[in-house]
C-alpha cells in the first residue's frame, strides 16, 4: 500500500476527516486495518470505504470507524505495526 492510494480513497469519501492504514501480522499473515475518523459513520459507509480500498489497493482490509480526534495529527497515512520477534 502506498500513501497515494490512501489519498485516493480519502478523495472518494468526503465524510472521512482522517485515515490511517495500520498493518499488523498474525500467524505470519499481514492484516490491514483502515482506521477512518468520521463524525457518526455507519455500516453502509464502512462497506463503501471497504469497497473503495479494495478497488484502489487490490487488497482486502478491515474498516474501523473512530470518532474525531482519535487518530494522531502527525501526517502519517500508513503505520507498520508488525512485530518481527
Amino acid at each position: 500500500v502506498h500513501a497515494l492510494q490512501v489519498e485516493r480513497v480519502l478523495e472518494r469519501h468526503a465524510a472521512v476527516k482522517k485515515m490511517r492504514v495500520v498493518v499488523t501480522s498474525r500467524n505470519n499473515k499481514d492484516i490491514m486495518t483502515v482506521k477512518c475518523e468520521i463524525d457518526g459513520g455507519d455500516d453502509a459507509l464502512a462497506a463503501a470505504i471497504r469497497e473503495t480500498v479494495q478497488t484502489v489497493t487490490k487488497l482486502r482490509g478491515d474498516i474501523e470507524i473512530v470518532p474525531p480526534g482519535q487518530l494522531p495529527s502527525d501526517g502519517k497515512l500508513i503505520e507498520d505495526a508488525r512485530s518481527y520477534d
